[in-house]
């Protein structure tokens, strides 16, 4: 009996989770479009800024800036990507020296939720 009741407890939950996790992205198209397009602009401009700051030996990256990534030479972007809604994205560095970049969703002001949800990931670190 006691099996039973855990077994049931443990598949409520387990279920309870996977709704959480699988219905908002079933019932969103739209914002997955959207989380998919900066994620592929995250990794592209990453990638160049990895390449940037490995090719260029970049070792001081208060001065980074992604229209870097442009001008440069060697091209690592033809151009510099703008978010969903048209707005550059935006960069920073923590105390530490590393550099994350950022879109703060469609309201452009930091947090926010659906699309004006903040999109935040590391893009360097030191």
């Amino acid at each position: 009996m006691k099996k039973r009741i855990l077994f049931i407890i443990s598949f409520f939950f387990l279920a309870v989770v996977l709704f959480g996790v699988i219905k908002p992205s079933l019932i969103s198209d739209e914002g997955n479009e959207l989380r998919t397009s900066i994620l592929s602009d995250f990794q592209a401009i990453r990638v160049a800024a990895q390449n940037y700051i490995a090719e260029d030996y970049l070792s001081d990256f208060s001065n980074f800036k992604i229209s870097n990534l442009v001008k440069s030479e060697k091209g690592y972007l033809r151009m510099v990507p703008a978010d969903p809604w048209n707005k550059e994205y935006n960069f920073f560095l923590d105390e530490n020296g590393n550099i994350f970049i950022v879109t703060f969703g469609e309201d452009g002001v930091e947090g926010g939720v659906d699309r004006d949800a903040d999109f935040i990931e590391l893009l360097v670190k030191r």
